[in-house]
């Protein structure tokens, strides 16, 4: 109850902020948000490029990981996989070849399982695009920076939503509601 509280608070003064300043003062009220759960070390959030010699996608302390997919922006043979731990901190952050999303996914899928099987309260969801070049759940393109406090902030508060939803949902079928 807490939790939803909170986070209906967070919204209300997003959308108050929206109404009376502009977007410029809703982002800010996001990322502002969003930084007083996370810490960044840089102004800007740089993807690694992804290598299938990665085998470890779950945050160990998280208790739920969201993975978001965001396009480039561009010509679509690029795509940028966001991990996000707990709804609140960017895990990891890869490029990844439009032609490797099958593979990406099915050893991201993989590892949550595995994860899962470990500590079977663990959880799992997200969405997006693959390809495509523009469109889908979040920030298109880091250019050549990285991406901004703002997007990265757009990407918490995308995968917050899906985490409290997806844990709600699960809270309702276990009969916790």
């Amino acid at each position: 109850m807490r939790a939803t509280v909170a986070l209906l608070s967070m919204f209300a003064s997003i959308g108050l902020a929206s109404c009376a300043n502009g977007l410029e003062d809703s982002i800010a009220t996001v990322a502002s948000a969003v930084e007083r759960k996370t810490v960044f070390a840089n102004d800007a959030l740089e993807p690694r490029e992804w290598s299938n010699d990665v085998t470890e996608y779950w945050d160990e302390s998280a208790t739920s990981m969201m993975v978001l997919y965001t396009p480039d922006g561009e010509h679509g043979d690029v795509f940028y996989a966001w991990g996000v731990a707990n709804g609140i901190s960017v895990a990891w952050l890869y490029k990844v070849p439009t032609a490797d999303a099958e593979d990406f996914q099915v050893r991201v899928q993989r590892s949550f399982v595995i994860a899962h099987d470990a500590a079977p309260e663990r959880y799992w969801g997200g969405g997006g695009a693959v390809g495509g070049g523009r469109g889908g759940g979040g920030p298109v393109g880091p250019g050549g920076d990285g991406f901004t406090p703002e997007q990265v902030a757009r990407v918490l508060l995308t995968a917050g939503a899906i985490d409290d939803a997806t844990s709600a949902l699960l809270g309702y079928r276990s009969g916790a509601l």
